[in-house]
């Protein structure tokens, strides 16, 4: 994965707020859809932010942008873990995702590669222009339909199409061929 310019660990440690938001906007996306897999979408948002909050309350230090991300997911999979644990409808669903799943290492590295690749996606659709950006994610990641983008943006199919071509080329460009590829798979690894 390439390194990430906006990181500053000394900030981040000395709980400076943009540090901390550049964090919280970087890795929120994928830390949701990794836990999202283990507790579903519905709780995987909420959990994620209390692990931020937590993380603003400690004192809790970090030698690198590494070692940070080491813990966030080592720290959400154990709260995703003990979420399942601690309610009542976790002993249906945990029974159901055990023997569905059966949750071990393989699983738990293949979530954090699947949370890496989409960081590195969702990253080169930010660095889009804005409108091939948005209608990239309306259409890829969220799964819109040509119509449904255009409605909900205000203009017509044909610049929809025009612009998601545009988008998509500039993203050929800006990332690795395994990357790139794995936009068009995005919707059916959700």
């Amino acid at each position: 994965m390439r390194s990430h310019s906006g990181f500053d660990v000394v900030a981040f440690n000395q709980k400076e707020v943009a540090a901390y938001n550049y964090v919280f906007r970087f890795y929120y996306p994928s830390l949701c859809q990794f836990t999202g897999r283990l507790i579903g979408r519905d709780f995987a948002e909420d959990l994620v932010e209390e692990l931020f909050l937590r993380l603003w309350s400690s004192e809790k230090t970090f030698n690198n942008e590494e070692h940070l991300k080491a813990f966030l997911y080592h720290s959400i999979k154990n709260a995703s873990l003990d979420f399942l644990k601690t309610t009542k409808r976790a002993v249906d669903r945990n029974t159901l995702f055990t023997e569905e799943h059966s949750f071990n290492e393989a699983d738990y590295l293949a979530g954090i590669i699947r949370s890496e690749v989409l960081i590195e996606l969702y990253q080169a659709i930010a660095e889009l222009p804005t409108e091939k950006g948005r209608i990239i994610k309306m259409t890829y990641l969220d799964g819109k339909s040509n119509q449904e983008t255009a409605a909900e943006l205000g203009i017509s199919i044909q610049t929809v199409k025009n612009q998601k071509l545009r988008g998509l080329a500039l993203l050929k460009n800006k990332l690795p061929d395994g990357i790139y590829a794995f936009i068009f798979l995005y919707p059916f690894v959700k």
